[in-house]
Parts: structure tokens; sequence; C-alpha cells
């Protein structure tokens, strides 16, 4: 994939993720990497996940070599949900600069701790960040009869997953609070539903779980809002900050 293909006009993307591209031709032709780029072309997807990397090594302050290191993504695993996973978190730590983020720290995954995917500040408070990619491919919507398919019942049972992690990075770090990032591409949820829906949904998963204390749910759809900003929804609303 890459010979022929000038990789200087993609500075931000790291090495070893155009190495594992030129893997996916050989060992997993399906991966949905391939995909995008046979649908949409290969200067679209790169320059896409070129600004991705680009963002996140500004808010990192990180070299995206490193940066891509300290996500814990491993090049010889092919699954395209571990590598989508991963620009999920990058997303993350992205909308979240948007929100008043700042002095993102990525931890590396730990062999006897499961961690969070990063820490942030936002004010005077530290917070751990974990996140959670709801996948194009599987099929969820608002209020659907069916509770594998029903958006709250599914985020609230990943939610309810990822407490313990967020609670055990909170005290290990010294932070004060800890998030929750909900990455939306479940279709229709993410397409046909409106701003105020997606916070009702989000409402109800956390309220299902007894409103965790200091644990804040996100969801971002990575779509825009009515008003032309990047839609997202939260609860409980964030402090304010001066």
């Amino acid at each position: 994939m890459t010979e022929g293909f000038d990789l200087s006009a993609y500075p931000s993307i790291p090495k070893k993720l155009w190495e594992y591209s030129d893997r996916l031709l050989a060992d997993n032709p399906s991966h949905r990497l391939l995909k995008a780029i046979q649908r949409q072309g290969a200067g679209k997807t790169w320059r896409a996940i070129n600004e991705l990397f680009a963002l996140a090594a500004q808010a990192t302050n990180l070299h995206p070599d490193k940066l891509l290191e300290r996500l814990g993504f491993n090049s010889g695993d092919l699954d395209s949900s571990n590598f989508q996973a991963m620009l999920g978190v990058l997303r993350a730590i992205n909308q979240l600069c948007q929100l008043g983020f700042k002095d993102f720290e990525p931890l590396h995954p730990k062999l006897n701790r499961q961690e969070a995917d990063f820490i942030a500040s936002r004010g005077d408070q530290r917070y751990a960040v974990e996140v959670f990619r709801s996948s194009e491919t599987a099929y969820r919507a608002v209020s659907h009869e069916k509770p594998s398919s029903d958006l709250a019942t599914y985020i609230g049972g990943r939610v309810k997953e990822k407490l313990q992690q967020v609670s055990s990075t909170v005290l290990a770090h010294k932070c004060d609070r800890g998030i929750i990032v909900v990455v939306l591409d479940s279709q229709p949820a993410k397409a046909l539903s409106s701003t105020d829906e997606l916070q009702q949904v989000i409402k109800e998963a956390v309220c299902r779980l007894g409103e965790p204390r200091n644990t804040y749910l996100i969801l971002f759809t990575g779509m825009a809002d009515e008003y032309g900003k990047d839609e997202y929804v939260c609860f409980p609303s964030l402090p304010q900050v001066s």
C-alpha cells in the first residue's frame, strides 16, 4: 500500500501504522481500514487519520510514534475492532480538548492492573477517562423493544463493566473524578437520534446504575448538532470552570 504513495503528505501518521497497513493487504484484506480506502480513496482516508493523530499529538504533547506506543496499539493484532478502538480513543482526546480538557496523559496498558485509557485535567480537577466505542456494524436504537438493540441497555451494560477500571485508576493516579466516554457509531442511533434523545439515553443508563459518585458519562456521535457544533451529551453535567 505504501509503495509509490507519498507518505510525507501525512507527517502525523506513526511509522508503525504504515507497516500495519502493509501487513493488512496480505493477512487481512477485509479489514475496515482497507474497506474505507476502497470506498472513499486512500487520500481521504489517510488525511482523516493524519488529522486525528496531529490533534491528539498536540493535546498530549507526544510525538505521534510515541503516542501510538502509549495507546498500547499492537501492530501484530490485525483485528478491525482493536484498530477502531484505538481511533476511538484519539477521537475522545480531541473532543474533550474542545470541552476545555488539557494535560492529557495516555496510560499504557499494564499486565497487573486494568487502567483507564488516559488522564486529563479540566479546571482544578483531574479525571481518569475510559473510552468505549459502539460499533457501526451493530444495530442499536433509542427505546428499542429488543434489549440487545436498545441503546440505553447497551450503554448501561458497558458502563457497568468499566466502573471498577475507572475507580481503580482514580485511586492509583490520585484523580478527583472519572469519566466514561461513549463513541457512538452504531446506526440508526447515530444518525436518527436527536440530541435530547441521546441525553435521555445516557441519563437513563447512569440512573440504572445508581448514579455512581464522581463519575460522568459523555457520548460523542462525530456529527454536528443543530447549531453546527460537534454533538455530545453528558450526564451528570460537568462542573463549571472559571
